[in-house]
């Protein structure tokens, strides 16, 4: 083979592989942004959310590592904007949450009161609050808020921050959500959550939903 044959050939491959990575990259993040919009469109509410849909989510980022997490969540910001698809963009603030480790804690949300009321004292004793973990596994507590001024924080803004932010070190449970369901309805916290006991036993009942 002549040094010029091998230099072409060696040119070739490298375009080949360079196309390959691209194609690679590309599948990628494209199984990334599908991951997040396939979680419910009112995943902020207990009577939509899923865990099954949540931890595939999770998992599916996490496993693609920080860099291509952080670019889908910007993707899919910047093609479901806050201020014309809230439902949509809200995702972004949980999946953030669960995603990522701020260093020094997130922030309680202040998305307004939460609808079924709640016992603040015992809300903030949930560090993700209206998130719970039960067993490894992330439950949504409430069914909305009622909204009164500006919220906290946006999809937007809680993406940002996780640039600089560590990715969670481990998997969400992919089993046991009927089990992590009964053991956060039986938990104390659970049960002197709610103002209203006819709340409580609704919200049990959606749990167990969100489980299966």
């Amino acid at each position: 083979m002549t040094i010029r044959a091998f230099t072409y050939n060696s040119l070739l491959l490298s375009v080949v592989l360079t196309c390959c990575s691209c194609i690679t990259e590309t599948g990628r993040l494209t199984k990334c942004i599908s991951a997040i919009d396939n979680l419910p469109g009112r995943a902020h509410s207990g009577n939509y959310y899923r865990c099954s849909a949540m931890v595939s989510c999770l998992n599916t980022l996490r496993h693609a590592g920080k860099p291509m997490a952080i670019q889908a969540l910007e993707r899919y910001n910047e093609l479901h904007p806050e201020v014309v698809e809230p439902h949509q963009n809200k995702k972004l603030i949980f999946v953030c949450r669960l995603l990522f480790t701020a260093p020094n804690g997130w922030p309680h949300l202040n998305l307004g009161r939460p609808v079924p009321e709640t016992d603040n004292a015992i809300a903030n004793r949930y560090p993700l609050f209206p998130i719970a973990i039960s067993d490894g596994v992330p439950f949504m507590l409430v069914n909305g808020s009622q909204m009164y001024g500006m919220p906290s924080t946006t999809g937007a803004y809680d993406v940002q921050n996780c640039r600089d932010f560590q990715l969670i070190d481990h998997d969400y449970p992919s089993k046991g959500f009927e089990k992590a369901a009964q053991d956060l309805i039986q938990s104390e916290l659970f049960q002197n959550l709610y103002k209203d006991p006819n709340d409580k036993e609704q919200m049990a009942k959606e749990i167990l939903n969100q489980a299966r």
